[in-house]
């Protein structure tokens, strides 16, 4: 029996099978597959799949849009995001189905993802920039947004992206020491991903995330791109000590 691919036209005005945000989980169903690792492919983001990145977004992250981190990511200066994209066999389509967002952020602008009151009270304000001047000349890669759609889990994608990621904003920004990120204390899954790709838990962001009107604590992790031991642990308290601008 033909298998029949559901049109994006109809999905969008509401008739496809299931009332999901993206399209990629009513083609799954249409065509009743798995995703299967030989067909997908990991590339930077396309300016026609920020709409799919969206969509997906809304289920990953609700109330959270990062439209304008896409738009950055395009030109892959201060942003950079890649894609996982799963071509289903016999189709010339392909569907983004992960996803990894990254800003490469200084000591001047790392506040504004630990914007936390208790952090900013730590170090008085002249002591922050004397700090930012000291550090102008190091960044660290941080992950604004990462996420699979669930039909794709365990299939080792989170982690590739997270290895590209990192190796992208190795070799292409020098001053680069690590890559970081934050996640939910309930997270568990994720938690241990992170974990299992070698990030070390340097400090807890009380109230950091806001779901369903209730506050959560925050994991905020690193991991350095220095594979010598002695000077990746120097490297990890150097990031932590941007992070909290304590250098």
């Amino acid at each position: 029996m033909e298998k029949k691919l559901i049109l994006e036209s109809d999905y969008q005005k509401g008739k496809g099978p299931t009332p999901v945000a993206s399209i990629v989980h009513a083609v799954i169903e249409s065509l009743n597959v798995s995703i299967s690792p030989r067909d997908l492919t990991y590339k930077y983001l396309k300016p026609e799949s920020i709409g799919e990145c969206l969509d997906l977004e809304k289920e990953w992250f609700p109330g959270d849009p990062l439209a304008h981190y896409y738009a950055k990511s395009l030109k892959r200066e201060k942003y950079f995001t890649l894609c996982c994209y799963w071509r289903p066999q016999g189709q010339r389509k392909e569907y983004v189905i992960a996803s990894i967002v990254v800003k490469i952020i200084s000591d001047r602008d790392t506040m504004m993802h630990l914007s936390n009151g208790a952090f900013r009270a730590e170090v008085g304000r002249e002591e922050q920039k004397e700090n930012a001047k000291r550090n102008a000349d190091k960044t660290v890669a941080y992950v604004c947004s990462i996420g699979v759609v669930d039909e794709a889990r365990r299939l080792g994608i989170g982690s590739k992206l997270i290895e590209l990621a990192a190796q992208y904003a190795a070799t292409s920004y020098p001053n680069c020491v690590g890559i970081s990120l934050n996640v939910i204390t309930t997270g568990v899954r994720a938690v241990g991903l992170y974990e299992k790709c070698k990030f070390v838990r340097l400090f807890t962001i009380p109230k950091y995330y806001t779901l369903n009107g209730k506050k959560f604590d925050a994991y905020y992790y690193a991991k350095t791109f220095d594979k010598s031991e002695s000077k990746a642990n120097k490297i990890v308290a150097t990031i932590q000590d941007l992070l909290l601008n304590k250098v």
